[in-house]
């Protein structure tokens, strides 16, 4: 999960805010990354680092809509082959111009297109209540094999 915490540092100026960028297993809801940034950073910027501090495979990113894109796609796959990457993709979103196989972004778009919104949020468990999307914005959940 990433969050935002806006506080206002002293002595700096009162408009001057910083971003705590962090990333949640989902599984036990402990914090295993984080990064702090000014207000300037956007969120997508912040995953490779967040992602480099996490030991080990990744089986599932959650991320929200401000998340999508190929690079945040890219960026993830690179740092766990055989991910699940869950990101509700825009409602101006566009299947990828990539030649081979589709790629998960296009699934998603694809699922969307011939179920709804809805129906491919209930089935990632995007919007759930209680599931690993209420109340975060981004997480990543460890392959059951690495857990403790």
């Amino acid at each position: 999960m990433i969050g935002i915490c806006a506080f206002r540092p002293y002595p700096k100026s009162r408009r001057s805010w910083r971003k705590l960028h962090l990333a949640v297993d989902a599984s036990t809801g402990q914090v295993v990354a984080h990064t702090l940034t000014d207000q300037d950073a956007d969120d997508p910027s912040q995953v490779a680092p967040l992602l480099d501090q996490i030991p080990g495979e990744i089986g599932r990113f959650i991320a929200d809509g401000a998340y999508d894109g190929a690079p945040t796609y890219q960026t993830v796959a690179q740092h766990s082959a055989g991910v699940q990457i869950v990101i509700p993709p825009r409602s101006t979103a566009v299947r990828s111009c990539e030649t081979g196989p589709p790629t998960q972004r296009d699934h998603h778009l694809d699922a969307i297109a011939a179920q709804g919104r809805l129906a491919w949020q209930k089935t990632s468990q995007v919007g759930m209540a209680g599931g690993p999307w209420s109340k975060r914005r981004w997480a990543a959940t460890r392959r059951s094999s690495e857990r403790a």
